[in-house]
């Protein structure tokens, strides 16, 4: 528990700050942040990060990875950009294709990072890259949400048999 005079971290059972003896805040119920998701894709990227720190893999493996990775986003990004949305439910669909689309780019960002190994062998850019990936898996994740709620939207629009979504 942190002190909101002083900034001094106070054991959990404590009322008083033990460095300036305020008041701490009462805890009336633990609270636990959501894990992120990880996702096979991003799993593939760590385990691949792994592999090169721990010798399993070869540079030009890590390479031929990031290679086929670079390849299949682009792939993907294509059919994102190229997908035809019903002009009744655009609106529904903005949100969700913006958030998916920063997703993509913080995935494309991470693997640029992660290709700077190559040009000045500082390890540290597969740390950075892996930040910008797991960032951009979150946002993907996010994005696969808000679909399957559109996703419900449509199935009422055009199949009114199946009743309203819950």
């Amino acid at each position: 528990m942190f002190c909101l005079k002083c900034g001094q971290d106070n054991p959990p059972t404590a009322n008083l700050c033990v460095k300036c003896k305020a008041q701490l805040p009462k805890v009336t119920e633990s609270y636990e942040a959501p894990r992120p998701v990880i996702t096979e894709r991003l799993q593939k990227f760590i385990d691949a990060v792994e592999n090169l720190k721990g010798g399993v893999w070869t540079r030009d493996e890590f390479k031929d990875f990031l290679d086929t990775m670079s390849k299949t986003l682009a792939e993907k990004s294509a059919d994102i950009r190229s997908t035809e949305i019903p002009a009744e439910i655009a609106e529904d669909f903005i949100e969700e294709m913006s958030i998916g689309l920063e997703g993509v780019s913080l995935y494309e960002h991470g693997m640029s990072e992660m290709y700077l190994l190559f040009k000045d062998n500082d390890i540290n850019h597969l740390d950075n890259g892996l930040s910008y990936i797991e960032e951009g898996n979150n946002k993907i994740n996010e994005a696969m949400r808000i679909n399957r709620e559109n996703r419900k939207k449509l199935d009422e629009l055009y199949n009114p048999d199946v009743g309203p979504a819950q």
